[in-house]
């Protein structure tokens, strides 16, 4: 139910705007400036990489339910879904059943595995070592994780009989902020001595769920349990020492990141392209990823203020995102680019996606 749910949140969102394609790209947390500006302006950035796990069978298997169930249909004159009063009923019967607020997918995606791959090897290294079994078969393959791992045990001497306690402590704080079934769904996923957590199949069978809820709602706590240890670290210190060096203020990607390096030295868009061995085009895509996590973004340096007016006019008239209209209305004297960086900059004037989802 909770991938319908959230499927259905994503239609709903953006009302015809962009194909079913888009959706799926934001699920799966596709690394492109047209996914970055769709979670942006359809309010869906919590969900952007939420549902990795998911391949294009699955996915278009839930949205042909979702039809034949006709909670969505789909529109003869662009072959694009739109959710159904029918769909719009369930969303409301439903919405109190779905923690849909935990997730936050733009700020943690990154983040979320490698937290979760460290916290369930920590748990399995600590419990085996206490009983003197060095012999085990850890549950986590990722060399990052069992390097972090390593090298957090090793620091530990002579204070090792604190971190099970202060880690059982930290949890059962952090799991009592969800659902009783969710923090049990968290529970049995982890490894401990002579115990190995269930599978996602294992967990789907045991609670009556199917295999796609049961990763969402994992991905749902990991996603909560972060946000609640980055706002108050003092509260869980060992968590947030777990997360420390994982925690980036920003959410830029790390191309993106090293555009904006360059950007402040004063390196013009043909010299940053040329000394990074991109195309131009994509250092335009750093720019404008720049611009959705920068709301002080200096877009006149780019976009004259004549030129912002005409294409926030032209987009509110013709009420629609679609930048091939938008393109066409404008004319052959504004750029795509500068469209998208004048569609980043003005996102929450401009954005269509209902807030309060």
């Amino acid at each position: 139910m909770l991938l319908d749910y959230i499927l259905l949140i994503h239609f709903k969102q953006i009302k015809g705007e962009r194909t079913d394609a888009a959706i799926f790209h934001i699920l799966k947390g596709k690394q492109s400036i047209q996914t970055v500006q769709d979670i942006h302006i359809f309010n869906l950035e919590k969900f952007y990489g939420a549902a990795r796990f998911l391949n294009k069978k699955q996915f278009d298997g839930r949205v042909e339910n979702l039809r034949v169930t006709e909670k969505i249909k789909e529109q003869a004159e662009t072959n694009q879904f739109a959710v159904t009063q029918k769909g719009i009923d369930w969303l409301k019967e439903n919405k109190s059943a779905v923690p849909i607020n935990y997730f936050n997918g733009y700020r943690y995606d990154r983040t979320a595995s490698e937290f979760y791959e460290r916290l369930l090897l920590l748990i399995q290294t600590f419990t085996n070592s206490k009983m003197n079994n060095f012999s085990f078969i850890p549950v986590i393959s990722n060399r990052s994780a069992e390097n972090w791992v390593k090298s957090f045990y090793g620091k530990t001497i002579g204070s090792r009989q604190e971190v099970l306690p202060m880690l059982y402590k930290e949890l059962a704080m952090l799991l009592s902020h969800s659902s009783r079934r969710e923090s049990e769904i968290f529970v049995d996923r982890l490894s401990g001595y002579n115990v190995y957590g269930l599978s996602i199949n294992q967990l789907a069978t045991a609670y009556g769920l199917e295999n796609e809820d049961v990763s969402l709602m994992l991905t749902g706590v990991i996603h909560h349990i972060l946000s609640m240890v980055e706002k108050e670290t003092n509260k869980y210190p060992l968590m947030g020492h777990i997360i420390q060096d994982l925690i980036n203020t920003s959410a830029l990607s790390h191309s993106a990141a090293a555009t904006l390096y360059l950007l402040n030295k004063r390196y013009s868009i043909p010299q940053i392209a040329s000394r990074r061995q991109l195309k131009d085009n994509t250092i335009y895509d750093h720019i404008v990823e720049i611009a959705y996590n920068n709301d002080q973004f200096p877009v006149t340096n780019y976009v004259s203020k004549d030129k912002q007016d005409l294409i926030i006019k032209t987009i509110q008239h013709a009420q629609t995102l679609k930048l091939k209209e938008i393109k066409k209305s404008l004319g052959d004297e504004f750029s795509y680019f500068e469209i998208r960086l004048v569609l980043a900059a003005y996102r929450h004037l401009l954005k269509i996606g209902d807030t309060n989802e």
